[in-house]
């Protein structure tokens, strides 16, 4: 497997769907952090029709969109296509937007994120994504252990991003 979030790379991933999304293209959006799709996106597996025994798409797809659309997706095969407005009901992807504006809309949401500070954004992702492995209070766990590391480094890059830019005194969180 040669996924970022398999190979434990925490940096934040965007995905931008234009067209037809089947088959080994789910992985993109199982190991993506945002997914959004332009109106003319349609989503379908086709390993069924193909003979083919549909098995590791589905085990990311479950937990973006939960069991009952996943074997929906999975067992109609080549018979049916969720249009982009149904992967939005359905928490496939997030957005959906004018097929002239996919491109710029997701790296308008890569370039926000990547404005963030790196230590905080990449924490962020590593806990969320960790957590999927975990029991709910195993899970909170981990996370207090990350935010013990992580938000002093997140707001040490930020003082210094603020600094670099003119931006004055970093601003206090209550």
């Amino acid at each position: 497997m040669l996924s970022p979030k398999w190979q434990k790379l925490w940096k934040p991933v965007v995905c931008a769907v234009q067209g037809m999304c089947t088959a080994g293209a789910f992985y993109f959006i199982n190991e993506s952090d945002v997914v959004i799709c332009s109106a003319d996106a349609t989503f379908f597996d086709s390993h069924v029709s193909a003979g083919l025994v549909c098995a590791l798409e589905p085990i990311g797809l479950m937990r973006r969109i939960g069991l009952g659309e996943t074997l929906r997706i999975a067992l109609m095969g080549n018979d049916e296509r969720v249009s982009a407005d149904t992967a939005l009901r359905i928490g496939l992807v997030s957005e959906v937007v004018a097929t002239g504006q996919l491109w710029g809309r997701a790296h308008e949401i890569a370039a926000a994120i990547a404005a963030k500070p790196p230590s905080a954004t990449q924490g962020t992702v590593k806990a969320i994504w960790e957590s999927l492995d975990r029991p709910y209070r195993a899970a909170l766990e981990q996370g207090l252990i990350y935010t013990r590391l992580g938000n002093p480094l997140g707001t040490a890059e930020l003082a210094a991003q603020r600094a670099a830019d003119g931006k004055g005194a970093e601003p206090k969180i209550r």
